[in-house]
């Protein structure tokens, strides 16, 4: 990227004063295994979801769907990758019934991102026994979060499809008391990831470098191992595409763009007008690189 429209963008953004408009349509289901047909209580979430249709059922996703997974590349452990898949995440939705959820609930409701936006379904019989279950994660997101915690009769497979209507309301509701927007801040992981996207979607195809020297701009300090992690992310949740040129590679905005932040001008300055940017600034300087506007019409062939 030429250091001219670095500097443009520079002039005409304040990192202080941008806003995360919305966060990538994705809920995550974690819980017992998936398999049998009563295998588990989120297994017979999943296929009430699949049959019924609620509005949110093209968002669920399960971390089965990614065959890279439990490989965490990047990371040294599985707790740090699922916490920063988390972050990607509308909202997480956990059936406490099993050894490994326990163990995400417990390291879910830490991470104040997370817990904010975790529904946690529990049989009742647990949530009311004195155990630390009940006493730690589930109270330490009850105190901070309402709507949070979705308490059923039983989450025995074979007997909780009746209550699963109830569920996804509930979850629903939930979804409506979160913050529709929130002030950009350049430290928190969450943001990092968001700003990364939307500087892809904002300018089409940007190299590594590129990025890292942008998200310089808006205040973010991350070395080039971290903002590799962040890009893996993206790109496991197809957020972003990864198109390797003869001698560039570009990440490059996915066929269904989505803006995340809302930029603010400097005080004083003229208002920040995405679409006005984009089409005097973003599309010359596209176009005039060979190889990246070939990059970017392999994913948007009409542009």
């Amino acid at each position: 990227m030429s250091t001219n429209v670095v500097e443009i963008f520079k002039a005409a953004v304040s990192p202080l004063n941008a806003r995360i408009d919305q966060l990538p349509p994705i809920i995550l289901v974690f819980g017992g295994q998936l398999g049998g047909s009563n295998k588990s209580a989120r297994q017979i979430f999943i296929n009430w979801i699949s049959i019924n249709k609620p509005t949110i059922s093209d968002q669920i996703r399960t971390p089965e769907q990614f065959e890279d997974w439990n490989n965490f590349a990047g990371y040294s452990n599985l707790v740090d990758f699922e916490i920063d898949a988390g972050h990607l995440t509308k909202a997480i939705i956990l059936f406490s019934e099993s050894e490994g959820a326990y163990a995400e609930l417990g390291s879910f409701c830490t991470d104040p991102i997370l817990s904010e936006r975790l529904f946690v379904a529990i049989e009742k019989k647990y949530y009311e026994a004195p155990s630390f279950i009940a006493n730690g994660p589930i109270k330490k997101i009850e105190l901070h979060h309402d709507h949070s915690v979705c308490v059923l009769d039983t989450l025995d497979p074979t007997k909780v499809c009746p209550q699963l209507p109830d569920l996804t309301s509930a979850l629903e509701e939930k979804l409506a008391t979160l913050p529709k927007t929130l002030g950009f801040q350049p430290d928190r992981h969450r943001d990092q990831f968001l700003l990364i996207a939307d500087l892809i979607d904002l300018f089409g195809a940007l190299t590594q470098k590129e990025l890292y020297e942008l998200i310089q701009v808006m205040g973010v300090k991350i070395d080039y191992e971290h903002l590799s992690r962040i890009t893996s992310q993206l790109l496991r949740f197809e957020l972003i595409r990864f198109v390797p040129g003869t001698t560039k590679r570009f990440f490059v905005a996915p066929p269904d763009r989505i803006a995340y932040l809302n930029y603010s001008g400097h005080p004083g300055a003229p208002v920040f007008d995405r679409g006005r940017f984009k089409l005097l600034k973003v599309t010359p300087w596209l176009n005039a690189d060979k190889s990246r506007l070939k990059a970017y019409q392999e994913i948007h062939p009409k542009a």
